[in-house]
């Protein structure tokens, strides 16, 4: 096959922007890899099951009509807000996300003012 002439620069320079936009696409996070992907559908089913937690403690504690306050860290909200929030933690069937991780995630969510 007979190639026209001066077709070698074009052929270089697509494959350095080929190059270049693969490159650029990694270290930017255009790509989605499996792994990052992974860790973002981790994250969300922990922020998921926090915030069912969550709400189940404000619900819990409305029902009561709690004057309790969870916020700060003085004293013994932390340890009122992980007790409340252990309580209140389902977690799911085939879960591999351990009870303490979204024990945790929720206490967090508890540390602000209910409304």
């Amino acid at each position: 096959m007979n190639l026209p002439q001066n077709t070698t620069p074009f052929i270089a320079g697509a494959a350095i922007g080929i190059a270049a936009v693969a490159i650029l696409s990694f270290s930017n996070g255009w790509v989605v890899s499996s792994s990052k992907m992974e860790v973002e559908m981790r994250n969300a089913n922990v922020t998921t099951q926090a915030e069912i937690c969550a709400a189940g403690v404000n619900t819990f504690l409305t029902e009561t009509n709690s004057t309790e306050d969870l916020t700060g860290y003085q004293g013994d909200a932390n340890a009122r807000r992980t007790a409340l929030a252990r309580t209140h933690t389902t977690v799911l069937v085939d879960n591999d996300i351990s009870t303490e991780t979204i024990v945790n995630a929720c206490a967090g969510m508890l540390n602000k003012t209910r409304s």
